[in-house]
Formats: C-alpha cells, structure tokens, sequence
C-alpha cells in the first residue's frame, strides 16, 4: 500500500470517527417547584429533569425524562427519591 492511500484511508477512518463521536450522557433540569405546605415549611420538592445521550455533529437522543420527590433534612441536606410512576407515565 503506497504512502498516498495510507494517508487517505488515515484521513478518511478519522473522518468516520470524528462523525459518528463518542456519546455522553447529558441531564439539563427542567423545573423545579416546592410544595406548598404549611405543616412542612416548604421541606419538600419536586425536581424534574431530561436525561439523553448527546454524540458530536449528530445531536441528542429523544431521551427521558424524570421526576424526584425531595425532601430537606435536618442539616439543610436534600434527600431525594425517584418515582418511578410518573417516569412510566412520562415515558408513554
């Protein structure tokens, strides 16, 4: 194989890569809303998000989205909890 069609199979296999890319996961929040209740002193929270998986040149996916309940400990950390149920109905 001579040196010219080594540097264009080179220059085209990194084309082909460079292309299709390498997928990541990306997330990106879409809303957030406390509840509003007086017993609990805004102690909890819904979190909603998107989750995907994004390549170079071509874009996300479709993804999913999904939703956390959250509730605020003692110590002002976050305690969260999927649910499952609304990701199902989310998903449909």
């Amino acid at each position: 194989m001579s040196k010219k069609t080594l540097s264009q199979v080179l220059l085209i296999a990194s084309a082909v890569v460079m292309a299709a890319g390498c997928a990541t996961t990306k997330r990106a929040v879409t809303n957030i809303a406390w509840m509003d209740s007086d017993k609990d002193n805004h102690n909890r929270l819904y979190l909603s998000y998107w989750e995907g998986s994004c390549k170079a040149f071509m874009g996300c996916s479709q993804g999913e989205a999904h939703v956390k309940l959250c509730s605020r400990q003692t110590d002002n950390g976050m305690k969260c909890e999927e649910q499952k149920e609304v990701d199902e109905l989310l998903s449909k």
